[in-house]
């Protein structure tokens, strides 16, 4: 039987390139505004009015918030998901046809829409523990991104080293 047809027209290092490049493009043009609109618009003034009563402070940064609770204690707060740190590796991820773990890590960024936002309104209300959550998730943030970072870029490789088909 002839598959001819099903062959693709670009090699897969080609294929992945070009994808990477339009994802990035998609980032710096749209996500990234898009991001700093919502909380530029949404986020920080609804948290500013709340730290009003609670005498806390709010620290803008374009797709951050960060809480100044006390004087002594750094800021603590929470970044916007979705952001770079998401798109490089779900995009990795789905090169590789790791889908399973592509949707984990989408999970995981819907649970940031949520979870942070929860814990840094707890921390303003005077909840010193939620700081601490805010911190572990900053670390957590972070083991995610170079988890699944590692994960995508093996998989790709160990594609290209066994040949499988791309």
């Amino acid at each position: 039987m002839d598959n001819s047809w099903a062959k693709q027209p670009y090699p897969f290092l080609l294929r992945s390139f070009f994808i990477l490049i339009a994802v990035s493009v998609l980032t710096f043009t749209i996500i990234r505004q898009v991001r700093t609109r919502i909380n530029s618009d949404y986020i920080y003034p609804e948290f500013v009015q709340i730290s009003e009563s609670y005498d806390t402070q709010i620290i803008y940064s374009p797709r951050r918030i960060n809480i100044l609770s006390n004087e002594n204690d750094p800021p603590r707060g929470f970044g916007i998901p979705f952001g770079g740190y998401f798109w490089l590796p779900v995009t990795l991820l789905f090169i590789s046809r790791d889908k399973k773990i592509a949707f984990g890590l989408i999970g995981y960024h819907l649970f940031l829409c949520i979870g942070p936002p929860y814990m840094a309104l707890l921390l303003i209300k005077g909840n010193d523990l939620a700081g601490t959550f805010l911190q572990v998730n900053e670390l957590t943030f972070i083991l995610v991104f170079l988890y699944s970072l590692l994960l995508a870029t093996n998989n790709i490789y160990n594609m290209i080293k066994n040949k499988r088909p791309l």
